[in-house]
């Protein structure tokens, strides 16, 4: 994942802002296992900038067990936030236990709180279900919310059995 600073006032038009990251660029890692399922497929689907000027990404992280919900956080001067989750990224589920979920978008909530939408997907009926979750700025869940941070909704509009799937968030 790699992302690009906006300009700033000692850049000039069009260049990256060189008090953004390293040169105006900044860039997230991930391993290439995890849990030691071989990590095959990482993407970022949705960025959000908080009310203080950090920035959050989130997508999927695929590998040949469960998909998980790859998001990373980002400082304002554009360096990887140490406090969220594991130095700056975490996995996460819509669910309490390991499944194939995916984000499709992040947002800015209130109080400084990332909103991360998306589905879960149960493979015994080959359908998804949308879902977000809500954490405080450090990465822990907001059990305020929902079920202990998370909420999918588990009504089926098309009737039970039907295949319904989501490929996109807006707020």
């Amino acid at each position: 994942m790699l992302m690009l600073g906006a300009a700033g006032v000692q850049a000039d038009d069009g260049d990256p802002d060189p008090t953004f990251g390293a040169s105006g660029r900044t860039w997230q890692t991930w391993p290439s296992t995890i849990d030691g399922d071989t990590v095959t497929d990482v993407s970022t689907r949705s960025v959000a900038v908080l009310a203080d000027g950090s920035t959050v990404t989130a997508g999927s992280v695929r590998t040949f067990g469960p998909d998980q919900i790859g998001i990373a956080k980002f400082k304002p001067d554009g360096f990887e936030d140490d406090a969220f989750g594991d130095d700056g990224e975490m996995l996460q589920y819509f669910r309490d236990a390991p499944s194939q979920d995916r984000a499709l978008g992040v947002f800015a909530a209130p109080g400084n709180k990332i909103l991360v939408v998306g589905f879960a997907e149960y493979m015994a009926t080959f359908s998804e279900r949308p879902a977000m979750l809500r954490m405080h700025s450090d990465g822990t869940l907001d059990t305020s919310f929902g079920n202990g941070g998370r909420i999918i909704i588990q009504t089926q509009p098309m009737g039970a059995g039907a295949a319904f799937y989501f490929r996109t968030a807006a707020m």
